[in-house]
């Protein structure tokens, strides 16, 4: 015995797999939202000794469980050197960077040059008021 379904019945078993497809995918969407969040990570890919900067990191929603540790602040890892190789898409930990060495201002100095820094005195005048006089007797 076959049994024809009537316009009411056809209409009833669409919207129930129609409602079914639209809760699954509000579902999917609600575990997404728990399960990652938006994090610092890398841009491109960086060797071992590579300097961070601005344009190496960007913003992207990656794993809760990766971003737990890592450094999440910008101005944190700006001028930081990697001492591990990274992808494209990771995030950046504490322990994997290292402050760049940096060379002290005797190598900036040309040769036959002279270095001196001169010492602001508490009550003296500062540094940005004395101009260079016209009628001086040097």
């Amino acid at each position: 015995m076959k049994r024809k379904f009537t316009g009411s019945t056809t209409i009833a078993i669409a919207l129930f797999v129609t409602s079914g497809v639209l809760a699954s995918a509000l579902g999917i969407r609600q575990v997404d939202r728990l399960s990652t969040t938006t994090a610092v990570v890398l841009s491109q890919d960086l060797k071992a000794g590579d300097t961070i900067t601005l344009s190496t990191l960007t913003r992207s929603k990656t794993d809760k469980s990766d971003t737990e540790q890592s450094v999440q602040n910008p101005q944190q890892l700006l001028g930081k050197v990697l001492n591990v190789a990274k992808r494209k898409g990771d995030v950046v930990f504490a322990n994997e960077l290292i402050l760049p060495t940096v060379k002290s201002l005797s190598y900036a100095v040309p040769e036959g040059r002279v270095l001196f820094t001169l010492s602001q005195l508490p009550t003296g005048l500062p540094f940005a008021k004395l101009i260079k006089a016209t009628d001086s007797i040097f």
